[in-house]
């Protein structure tokens, strides 16, 4: 039974949003010119708005007495209950909104920031995507990818100025045999045979297997990455290829966000092949506006040495140099071990405010509260929380803002739904625009080859996300390997390699282990 009475107010007021945020009500018409894209599974909703019963908001207190008023329960619904229950009772719009409010209170309370008031709408991303089409000559699409208990929900919204977005059309339907009436706001696909706990295990073994460097001889990988991609992104290819979609961004479900997205394989090609990919945490919590990179100057700071504890890595001296001395030579500052401190990173950042800032260090995404994650200067650790002070004291997001923040020694802990949540909300956690980080500890020299191509090609693509697209295709297919100890990047460009490093024999470095781990994390502008 249709249960709208309990409306999109009431999950909200469960997720414990602040008292502004409480009293805000979403209008009951923000799905009215959207409709679902019906699978075999899935549920219908009336076409008429008129049909629908009244889903006026419920405050806080009308929620308590509803509560007051039902019949016990064998157990009592957590927030997540309520929103699973609630998703199946709406329409794309409304689900939209959920999912939005969703992810901001979960970023909210692990990052111990201020939640945001009323979730965006549909039509406002879409209109948003569309502007920045228009600026970047790349057409994005958003995705929301929600595994529920029963089910898995995938929600998406193309930009304002697609080809299609003027009217509904009819478009062949993922499912055969089927034809699937197109919305110019948001489309809706249910997979009732993918349950949550089947989609879990999958990832968590796609994930395993891929970060094995054991394995780079191998592709134990390509099962379960198959398999994801035709429950993830298969469903949804008729209407990527619709409206010309170019980056494809994912806004996940918890125990979703360590997925290597580019990775996924539809048994012909990576993901990766076909689209930019970028992972945010909410639209609502991301900085979507455009600026030209490629006008930047970089800050770089690198710990090659073993410092409290933490391993050396050989290969930093290389990537400094490559970067200040080669792809961005005259608009960087590099500076080495002794010289990467923190107290220097705010000194140098006061007196030329740089636009991008490379920390070529460790950094891990940890377990438990958000002090547990750090970064890793040559004297100490900075952690996430004490990150967000360091970026309100230097106004990293005051104009001219840092516009991008990169970690090219990351690691984000398996299997954590607070390290991923650390990881999603980077950018937001720095006020920062976006980040760059890797979600597993890659090989030193395979990092010296993403970033060096990273690098590369930021200084001529209209997006970070096509620049780091094209690092990837770079490893990939070949392009780059050690050869005669030397790093080969292209014919023209390579780079001699530390003795560390050098002696380990040519390679090359197209498994998906030595690229695909790393991810724009935010603004893919």
């Amino acid at each position: 039974m249709k249960r709208y009475a309990r409306s999109v107010g009431l999950c909200l007021g469960l997720m414990l949003l602040p008292a502004a945020a409480q009293a805000q009500r979403i209008n009951p018409a923000a799905g009215k010119q959207t409709r679902d894209l019906i699978s075999q599974n899935e549920r219908t909703f009336p076409d008429n708005q008129n049909d629908r019963p009244n889903r006026g908001g419920i405050g806080l207190p009308d929620l308590f007495q509803i509560f007051r008023n039902r019949p016990t329960a064998p157990r009592p619904q957590s927030p997540r209950d309520i929103l699973e229950d609630q998703l199946k009772d709406v329409r794309p719009a409304e689900a939209v909104q959920l999912v939005e409010a969703w992810q901001a209170q979960k970023f909210s309370q692990y990052l111990e920031m201020p939640a945001p008031g009323t979730p965006v709408d549909a039509a406002q991303i879409s209109q948003r995507l569309g502007q920045l089409s228009r600026l970047t000559g790349q057409r994005s699409g958003l995705l929301y990818v929600v595994a529920l208990e029963d089910e898995l929900q995938l929600l998406f919204i193309p930009p304002s100025d697609s080809p299609v977005a003027q009217q509904p059309f009819q478009i062949a339907s993922s499912h055969p045999g089927q034809l699937a009436q197109a919305s110019p706001t948001v489309v809706r696909e249910v997979l009732g045979k993918v349950d949550r706990r089947d989609l879990l295990k999958e990832a968590k073994k796609f994930r395993r297997e891929v970060s094995d460097p054991s394995k780079v001889n191998t592709a134990s990988y390509l099962k379960s990455s198959q398999k994801l991609y035709q429950w993830i992104v298969q469903p949804l290819v008729p209407q990527l290829q619709a409206h010309g979609i170019e980056t494809l961004l994912f806004s996940m479900d918890d125990k979703l966000r360590s997925l290597p997205i580019a990775a996924l394989h539809d048994g012909q090609q990576f993901l990766i092949e076909k689209h930019q990919v970028a992972l945010i945490p909410s639209f609502q919590l991301t900085e979507s506006s455009y600026g030209d990179l490629r006008k930047q100057t970089v800050l770089a700071m690198g710990v090659s040495e073993s410092t409290q504890g933490l391993s050396p890595l050989p290969a930093v001296p290389v990537e400094l140099a490559a970067l200040a001395n080669h792809f961005w030579q005259g608009k960087s500052h590099a500076t080495l071990n002794q010289d990467s401190t923190l107290s220097n990173l705010q000194t140098f950042h006061q007196q030329n405010r740089y636009g991008i800032i490379h920390l070529a260090t460790h950094a891990q995404f940890k377990s438990g509260a958000p002090q547990n994650s750090f970064i890793q200067f040559w004297n100490g650790k900075l952690n996430l929380n004490q990150l967000r002070g360091l970026s309100q004291s230097l106004r990293w997001q005051s104009n001219p803002s840092v516009d991008l923040l990169v970690l090219s020694a990351c690691q984000t802990a398996v299997g954590s739904e607070e390290a991923e949540l650390g990881f999603a909300g980077s950018a937001l956690n720095a006020g920062v625009k976006s980040t760059v980080a890797s979600l597993w500890m890659i090989s030193d020299e395979g990092t010296l080859g993403v970033m060096s191509k990273f690098y590369e090609h930021l200084r001529s693509a209209p997006t970070r996300t096509e620049a780091m697209r094209q690092a990837q295709l770079a490893m990939l297919q070949g392009k780059v390997q050690i050869t005669n100890e030397m790093l080969q990047l292209s014919d023209q460009v390579q780079m001699a390699l530390p003795p560390a490093l050098a002696q380990r024999g040519d390679r090359n470095f197209t498994h998906p282990y030595f690229w695909s781990g790393y991810t724009v994390v935010g603004n893919w502008n």
